[in-house]
């Protein structure tokens, strides 16, 4: 196995044990905020998975890159509780508390420069479909419009 990103032509596959192993922590690795010092695999863990981007959207779009950098959130522990079943004769509940790795996932960095002469077609065409819509309501005022013949002359 290897540590980087197995590249796919629609995306990265990556194992989540390369994910926690490269936020620096290790499942059997105990939690200090557990009284009875849990180890990660009980207690649960959230990483933090930023997709940091930079390059360019000018040209050819491989030149965007990103790097993908977890860090473990050693103070949010990752459980969840859930009631399961409840008996209405005894008042008793069936509670699973359920513990897991959490993964948050978030983008960050900029992707840089733009193409001056792709914003100013844009604005062109902005203003050139403007101009038709301006057309096409005063025809339709002058069709429907109730003083038509004021208008026509």
């Amino acid at each position: 196995m290897t540590d980087q990103a197995t590249e796919y032509p629609t995306g990265d596959l990556l194992l989540l044990e390369q994910l926690v192993n490269a936020s620096g922590v290790h499942l059997d690795d105990r939690n200090s905020l557990s009284n009875d010092s849990e180890s990660y695999r009980y207690s649960g863990i959230t990483i933090n998975v930023v997709l940091e981007y930079s390059g360019s959207n000018v040209g050819n779009p491989s030149d965007i890159t990103y790097k993908i950098v977890p860090t473990a959130a050693i103070n949010q522990p990752a459980s969840a509780v859930e009631i399961h079943a409840y008996n209405s004769t005894t008042g008793q509940y069936v509670i699973y508390e359920r513990h897991g790795i959490n993964l948050v996932f978030t983008q960050a960095g900029a992707i840089t420069r733009t193409f001056f002469l792709g914003i100013m077609a844009h604005f062109a065409g902005a203003a050139f479909l403007a101009h038709v819509v301006h057309t096409v309501l005063l025809w339709m005022l002058l069709i429907f419009s109730k003083n038509r013949q004021r208008y026509l002359r």
